[in-house]
């Protein structure tokens, strides 16, 4: 019936007041809306169809990122129409000069942070309806105004939360030390929705009195600020440095993965290095996450330099956790149709048969409509299928690399045991010679009081009289069998 309406208001205004000249009528048609994503130093590529003359419309929404470095268009003659740094374009005007294939960049090109811009693009065609000339009745003009959905996000809230990763103070043994390895190395995991962490590395007592006199010297209201501490008022950028050692013992360290946390123990070059420093007293910095979206690990490897001398180290690693909440609206796209019917002189057709076309064209607007949403559906379906793949090479990935550590454990394990099967049979050896040496300290002592036993019985005897001594001929057993001593044998007095 709506169309209807329309068509007869049209016909009325058409013949009343024909000789006025209305105002042309401009109304935005949606051509295309796409949901992008581009990695750092990589461009994103949308192609479109223009004829010449003809008026557009496009507006760019940030859903990920603060901006990207620039939109080009380029146009068929070469002509290149930039705009620099957009975080949102909102209906951007643009005119095309001539007909052919125009093409969209969106480039990001920014080191820091290393993270994807995801982005929405939303191009709509500007359709101008020109006004009946004057004394004109041959044609009715029917503008069919119809609307879509469109679905529009924006961030509603967003929270941060400090998170202590480690906080230790150790010993690393010097390079000569035989019996203790000079290399010690931690694993750091970073949990989902970090985006960004920071380092301090502070060798000796002195760089651990200096960190706690920065601390003590913190203005009160950062408190408020989460940034109660040093490291977290760096890496909210509250403080340009962390306090330094001018002076100490040094050491080496890297920031690397499991293969390079491999090749370290082992004393090889390591091949990926995410950070490293030679000869360094005291050493902080901080990173930007480049995937928060997705757990990332590394580990810290850390060296004594010194051949004679052990080393005390303090090591602390902070992250920055960010919850951030969207909100989703939807508002409505209008979408004009313009229809055309003749009712000249020579072939007139009545109003019933311009309901007619009139309907068939409202029909083919829905299908139309219908056919845009089942490409947006199928779209979507392809981005979830895209998710969930690569969600499940990350979780392949985990199961590797908790088999790597498995792997690791098992090999220390297996040298503990073969350390404690070597000491199992030493002990047991020592324990049978220290049970020989008991028993041939047992015999010795029977044997010495044995002896002893004869000496008293042979000094008994010495002290008799002659006569009593031939006697006691029960004691001759007794007297040791043997050589005759030079002077013969000892003589008794009477």
């Amino acid at each position: 019936m709506k169309p209807f309406c329309i068509a007869l208001l049209c016909l009325v205004c058409s013949l009343c007041y024909g000789q006025e000249k209305q105002p042309p009528i401009k109304a935005p048609i949606v051509l295309d809306q796409e949901n992008l994503t581009t990695k750092f130093f990589g461009t994103g590529k949308l192609s479109y169809n223009f004829e010449a003359g003809d008026e557009y419309q496009f507006s760019l929404t940030m859903l990920k990122g603060k901006r990207l470095k620039k939109v080009e268009i380029h146009a068929p003659s070469g002509l290149v129409t930039k705009i620099k740094k957009p975080s949102t374009i909102t209906n951007q005007g643009y005119n095309s000069a001539e007909s052919g294939q125009y093409l969209f960049k969106f480039k990001n090109r920014r080191i820091l942070p290393l993270w994807k811009k995801r982005y929405q693009f939303t191009l709509n065609k500007i359709l101008t309806v020109e006004p009946e000339e004057e004394k004109e009745l041959k044609d009715i003009v029917v503008l069919d105004t119809s609307f879509m959905e469109i679905e529009e996000t924006e961030l509603a809230r967003e929270d941060t939360l400090m998170l202590q990763m480690i906080d230790t103070s150790f010993t690393i043994h010097p390079r000569k030390n035989f019996f203790e390895e000079p290399r010690k190395f931690f694993e750091i995991i970073l949990p989902e929705k970090t985006e960004a962490w920071a380092y301090w590395i502070g060798v000796g007592q002195e760089a651990q009195t200096a960190y706690a006199i920065l601390t003590e010297g913190l203005p009160q209201e950062w408190g408020n600020q989460d940034a109660a501490e040093p490291m977290h008022a760096y890496l909210k950028n509250l403080l340009s440095q962390l306090p330094t050692n001018p002076s100490g013992e040094d050491l080496t360290y890297y920031f690397t993965d499991l293969e390079g946390k491999e090749q370290f123990m082992l004393g090889r070059g390591i091949d990926n290095i995410m950070s490293e420093g030679e000869y360094v007293l005291t050493k902080y910095g901080k990173f930007q996450n480049r995937e928060p979206d997705e757990p990332f690990n590394f580990f810290v490897c850390l060296e004594n330099d010194n051949q004679n001398s052990d080393i005390e180290v303090h090591l602390k690693i902070i992250s920055l956790l960010v919850e951030r909440e969207y909100k989703t609206e939807t508002r409505d796209s209008m979408i004009v149709q313009r229809t055309v019917v003749d009712v000249n002189e020579t072939d007139a057709r009545s109003l019933n048969e311009a309901k007619k076309e009139v309907t068939q064209e409202q029909e083919d607007l829905y299908y139309a409509m219908k056919k845009f949403q089942d490409d947006m559906e199928e779209r979507q379906t392809r981005l979830d299928s895209i998710k969930t793949l690569r969600e499940k090479e990350f979780a392949l990935y985990q199961e590797k690399l908790n088999v790597e550590k498995l792997k690791v454990k098992i090999r220390e394990r297996k040298k503990e045991i073969q350390e404690t099967a070597n000491l199992s049979e030493r002990e047991a050896s020592a324990k049978a010679e220290l049970e020989a040496l008991q028993q041939q300290l047992k015999a010795a002592k029977e044997k010495i009081s044995a002896l002893n036993k004869q000496i008293e019985e042979i000094r008994k005897i010495a002290k008799l009289p002659k006569q009593q001594v031939n006697q006691l001929g029960k004691f001759k057993d007794k007297i040791p069998k043997g050589p005759k001593p030079k002077g013969g044998f000892l003589k008794l007095k009477n």
